[in-house]
């Protein structure tokens, strides 16, 4: 009987083996994916933090200068329009990327319906801008928020405006597949445990009937005489 139990957990350890290798190797391809696609979106993200900054470039070179009634920072409603034109035309090329500006007077400068759905990151986009312009580099970011992650990225801008940092954000969604990742994982844990409750009634079965038999032999040992007549198991 132990060497039929050891049997049978070895033959059930190489089936759990063999389901998590398939579960890792399901997790390896997805992540590999996903990663692709952050990469792409990155890539996106940096071209365009440059875009802006070309097109920035551009307008100044042509800008008089702030009115003498612009509020403090030189940034008024003219100007602010003007800036939030630039990144628009900017982004043009880039579908899924989003952006703007950035000034400490004067905060995020971007179109209506760019700065509505940054709401949502606007605390870090902040954060993200005022460390760019202070440290005068480019600085991005990763936000996870379930099946999605949100990339940001800022860019400091030279030019007559000072503290101007360029942004641009892009949501990654999922990779495709993430669905039936989750369907492959839950079937294989579940053929996992059936396979454990199989093998745990298996052997309680044989080892009941087994038992039974060895008590059989047992009783005849004691009592002497012909052999016992033993039921069969039926396996």
């Amino acid at each position: 009987m132990r060497s039929l139990r050891s049997r049978l957990f070895v033959l059930w350890a190489l089936s759990l083996a063999a389901s998590l290798a398939v579960g890792l190797l399901l997790l390896q391809l997805y992540q590999l994916s996903s990663s692709a696609e952050t990469g792409r979106a990155d890539a996106a993200l940096r071209q365009g933090c440059e875009a802006i900054g070309d097109g920035y470039s551009y307008f100044a070179a042509g800008w008089a200068g702030p009115r003498p009634d612009a509020p403090q920072g030189g940034v008024d409603a003219g100007l602010r329009r003007d800036l939030g034109e630039v990144a628009v035309q900017a982004l043009s090329p880039f579908g899924n990327v989003q952006g703007g500006l950035w000034l400490p007077e004067a905060g995020l400068i971007a179109s209506p319906a760019q700065a509505a759905a940054a709401q949502p990151w606007q605390a870090a986009l902040v954060a993200l801008a005022t460390r760019a312009g202070q440290d005068e580099q480019p600085e991005s970011q990763a936000i996870a928020s379930g099946a999605t992650t949100v990339l940001l990225r800022a860019c400091p801008l030279a030019g007559p405006i000072d503290g101007l940092v360029g942004w641009t954000l892009a949501r990654v969604a999922a990779a495709p597949g993430y669905g039936e990742l989750r369907l492959g994982v839950a079937v294989l844990l579940a053929l996992v445990l059936l396979s454990s409750l199989w093998l745990t009634l298996m052997i309680a079965g044989y080892a009941r009937r087994i038992g039974a038999i060895e008590a059989a032999l047992a009783g005849h040992e004691a009592a002497g005489g012909d052999l016992p007549q033993i039921q069969l198991t039926g396996e």
